[in-house]
C-alpha cells in the first residue's frame, strides 16, 4: 500500500479541463503503461483530423466558433457568469433540442458538446463565444507547473451534468442524496432536510471518525450544510484557512484527510473578492490559494507522506470537447423533493481539471483513467481502510465502481529534497482591484438559485449559535422570506459578524 498518511483535497469552482489546460500541451508518461503520452487536449485535437468537431454554432454571428486562447482572468460586466444548472448543461452537451429524459426512455440524450455558445447567447452575453476561450499556460502558471511536475488526470469528470451543490456532495458522500439542481426550494431545505443534508449511507467524514479536518476560507463553507457538522465544528474540526500553515507546521499533525474550501466571495451577487476561481471572480486569486496550499504542505514536516488533489466541482458553463461517459448510479435513496429533474445519475458531467501532487509521484505523469468526485471517498477508503458499515465497505454503488488513484503513488521512496519545487511561480496580475466593482449590480433583483444553498449554510450557523430556542422560529421565518440580493447581503453580513465574535 502507498505510504500516504495525509490526503489533502482542494476543490475550486466552475472551470472545465479545456478552459484551463486545453492549450497547455501537457506531455509525459502514461500512469498505467509507462509509455510516452499526451494529455487529451485541444493542442492534440487541433493537430489531428477531428478539429472541426469542436465547432459550436454562434447564433450571434451565424458562424462557427472554435476553441482558442484569450480567456480573461476576470469576467466583467456586462458578461454574465455562464450557466451550469441542469437544463443549461443539457443544452451545452446535447444541443438546443435535447430533452431529459430522452424520448421514450430515462436515458441522457446523445452528447456532442455543441451547445455551449448557444446557451451563453441565451444569457444575452455580448460575445457568446467567450465560453470557448481558454487560458494560455502563462496565465495559470501555478496549476500548470504542478501538472507538469506531478500528475494530471485528463479524464476526471464532474459527478453529474449539473451545478455546484450536487457535485460537491459527491466528493463527500459519493451521492447527492437525489439532489440534481441547485437547492432553490427553501421550504425543502428547512422543513424536510432540517439541520443539514443527510445521506442514507453517511459521508466519508463519518467513516474516518476523528481523522479529518476542514479548512475554509469562507465563513459559510459548503461542507457545513451536511447534517452533524455543527457538532463537528464545536469539536474543532473546522479551521479557518488562516490557520493552515500553523496546523501543518506541528510535527504531531495526524489528520488523514483534509478538505479545503476556498473563499466564495460576494455570493449574493457577483462572487467578487474571493479565491474560488468562480467565473465572475479573479482566477489569479485562486492561483494564489493553490500556491499557498502547495507551498505550505511542501515546506511542512509532512511533505514526504502527503498527497494533494486539486480539482473543480464542475465546468461552470465553459467548453470542453470530451464526451462524458456513463456512470454507475449511487443506488441510495433519492430525496424525491430534491430530484426535480428526475435525473437517474447514470451520466457523468463535463470534464474538469484534476492535478494530483505528491513526492511519491513520478514527474510528468498523465493519467487517462476515468474518475469523478466519488473517486475521492473511494481512494480514502482504499488508503486508510476504515471499518465497514452494515457490511458495506464503500458509501454507495458509485464509489464502489469508481477508479481510485492510490496507484499514482508508485515510488518506493519520495523524490529527493531538490527534486520537487519548494515554491511555485507568482500568478500574473489580473488588474482587478478591490473597489473596482463596488457596485454589485441591482441589489433588488432576485438571487440566483445557487445562492439559496449558501444562505442555508448561513442559516445553519445562525441557528446553531442562537442562545435561545425561542429565537429559532423568527430566524427561520425571516430566512424563508429572502428573495433579493440586498436581503441576502444583509443576512450574510449579519451572520458573518455574529460568527466572528
Amino acid at each position: 500500500m502507498a505510504a500516504i498518511k495525509h490526503l489533502f483535497v482542494l476543490m475550486l469552482e466552475n472551470r472545465s479541463f479545456d478552459h484551463l489546460f486545453g492549450f497547455a500541451d501537457l506531455a509525459g508518461t502514461d500512469a498505467v503503461t509507462g509509455a510516452r503520452t499526451h494529455a487529451d487536449d485541444l493542442v492534440q485535437l487541433k493537430n489531428g483530423p477531428n478539429w472541426n468537431r469542436t465547432a459550436n454554432p454562434n447564433p450571434l454571428t451565424g458562424t462557427a466558433a472554435f476553441p482558442e486562447t484569450g480567456a480573461p482572468l476576470k469576467m466583467l460586466p456586462p458578461f454574465p457568469g455562464p450557466s451550469h444548472e441542469f437544463d443549461a448543461v443539457l443544452m451545452q452537451l446535447c444541443g438546443r433540442e435535447a430533452k431529459y429524459p430522452a424520448s421514450g426512455t430515462r436515458r441522457y440524450p446523445a452528447i456532442n458538446c455543441s451547445g455551449f455558445v448557444e446557451n451563453y447567447w441565451e444569457q444575452r452575453a455580448p460575445d457568446p463565444a467567450l465560453v470557448m476561450k481558454c487560458f494560455e499556460p502563462a496565465q495559470v502558471p501555478v496549476l500548470t507547473t504542478l501538472a507538469r511536475e506531478f500528475a494530471v488526470c485528463d479524464a476526471w469528470f464532474s459527478s453529474i451534468p449539473g451545478p455546484t451543490w450536487p457535485n460537491r456532495f459527491f466528493v463527500h458522500a459519493a451521492s447527492s442524496g437525489g439532489l440534481d439542481a441547485s437547492p432553490s426550494s427553501l421550504d425543502v431545505l428547512v422543513h424536510e432536510i432540517g439541520p443539514g443534508f443527510a445521506f442514507e449511507n453517511g459521508t466519508i467524514f463519518d467513516r474516518l471518525g476523528d481523522d479529518w479536518l476542514v479548512f475554509h476560507g469562507d465563513p459559510f463553507p459548503h461542507v457545513f450544510s451536511i447534517k452533524g457538522m455543527l457538532d463537528e465544528r464545536l469539536e474543532g474540526r473546522f479551521q479557518p484557512q488562516s490557520r493552515f500553515k500553523d496546523v501543518l507546521s506541528d510535527p504531531g499533525f495526524a489528520a488523514k484527510y483534509v478538505f479545503i474550501e476556498p473563499n466564495y466571495g460576494r455570493v449574493y451577487s457577483d462572487y467578487a473578492y474571493g479565491n474560488s476561481q468562480h467565473a465572475l471572480d479573479d482566477v489569479a486569486k485562486g492561483e494564489e490559494l493553490i500556491k499557498e496550499v502547495y507551498e505550505t504542505i511542501r515546506q511542512s514536516p509532512h511533505w514526504k507522506d502527503s498527497a494533494l488533489l486539486i480539482t473543480y466541482d464542475e465546468h461552470g458553463g465553459f467548453y470542453d470537447h470530451v464526451v462524458p461517459p456513463a456512470a454507475t448510479p449511487p443506488g441510495d435513496a433519492l430525496g424525491s423533493s430534491l430530484n426535480v429533474n428526475g435525473f437517474d445519475f447514470a451520466q457523468l458531467g463535463v470534464r474538469v481539471p484534476a492535478v494530483i501532487v505528491s513526492p511519491l509521484i513520478e514527474r510528468g505523469t498523465i493519467d487517462h483513467r476515468v474518475y469523478d468526485h466519488a473517486s475521492v471517498p473511494a481512494t480514502l477508503i482504499t488508503l486508510f481502510d476504515p471499518p465497514a458499515v452494515g457490511g458495506k465497505r464503500n458509501l454507495t454503488a458509485r464509489d464502489a465502481a469508481s477508479n481510485t488513484f492510490e496507484s499514482l503513488f508508485s515510488r518506493a521512496q519520495p523524490r529527493s529534497e531538490d527534486d520537487a519545487p519548494r515554491t511555485l511561480p507568482t500568478p500574473p496580475d489580473s488588474g482587478f482591484r478591490g473597489g473596482d466593482l463596488d457596485d454589485a449590480g441591482n441589489l433588488q433583483t432576485q438571487i440566483d438559485p445557487n445562492v439559496h444553498g449558501f444562505l442555508y449554510v448561513a442559516f445553519l450557523r445562525k441557528y446553531g449559535i442562537s442562545p435561545e430556542i425561542a429565537a429559532r422560529s423568527p430566524i427561520a421565518e425571516r430566512f424563508l422570506r429572502i428573495s433579493t440580493r440586498v436581503e441576502a447581503m444583509r443576512f450574510f453580513d449579519e451572520v458573518s459578524k455574529q460568527v466572528a465574535k
